[in-house]
């Protein structure tokens, strides 16, 4: 019935948002991962924060649970 699938919408609408959110993380993930290949020089300190950073995006989706929180999700700063 129409309110059936009315009903859906706000889980579609939340997906859509959290597919947005992966794409974007996938995306900066991958213009990252130079930074944790064996042949980079970098200092402790640099590839530290390159770490941390990644561990932000991988863990960017914990805990969103409505359109809202993942549309005021911003990605992390690279170092």
């Amino acid at each position: 019935s129409k309110a059936d699938i009315e009903a859906q919408f706000p889980a579609v609408e939340l997906e859509i948002a959290m597919a947005d959110l992966r794409n974007n993380r996938n995306r900066a993930l991958k213009d990252s991962d130079w930074s944790v290949l064996p042949d980079v020089t970098l200092t402790p300190a640099e590839k530290s924060a390159w770490m941390n950073y990644r561990t932000l995006l991988r863990n960017i989706t914990d805990g969103l649970d409505t359109v809202d929180e993942v549309q005021s999700t911003t990605l992390p700063i690279a170092p």
